[in-house]
């Protein structure tokens, strides 16, 4: 079904289209410019919530459904809430000596590049989502 591909083809076009935005919030030296694409930049990491969640339920078997519900908030909450600041910190930490008050600006560059590498392992998904969904509907 093409809606199947979709469902991960809209949050990928989505995740990769919030890191421009991010690196204008980043580097725009005018607040009047900062605000309004950080809106836009949350707009845009928001899009995919509704798409991962569905094609979680319609991928995974109908009793592994809480399971794997559990297991993507888990993994997400401890990569997106645990490992991304520590890296991010320590990306800032190793450019402090060059560029001083700057490297924190350079370091959350790092979530941006994350951002837009998840769209493309969604992209990558979405040419076996179906197959994937027939699987679990068979048992």
């Amino acid at each position: 079904k093409r809606s199947d591909k979709l469902k991960l083809l809209v949050p990928a076009l989505g995740y990769v289209a919030a890191c421009p935005t991010m690196l204008m919030f980043l580097f725009t030296p005018s607040l009047r410019v900062m605000f309004p694409v950080m809106a836009v930049n949350y707009f845009l990491i928001a899009i995919p919530t509704g798409g991962m969640w569905a094609t979680l339920q319609s991928v995974a078997k109908v009793r592994m459904r809480a399971l794997a519900s559990a297991l993507f908030l888990a993994l997400a909450n401890f990569v997106g809430l645990g490992i991304g600041p520590l890296v991010t910190g320590i990306v800032s930490d190793h450019l402090l000596p060059t560029l001083g008050a700057e490297a924190i600006r350079y370091s959350l560059i790092v979530p941006c590049i994350t951002t837009a590498i998840g769209g493309m392992l969604m992209v990558i998904a979405s040419f076996s989502v179906e197959k994937d969904r027939v699987r679990a509907l068979a048992v």
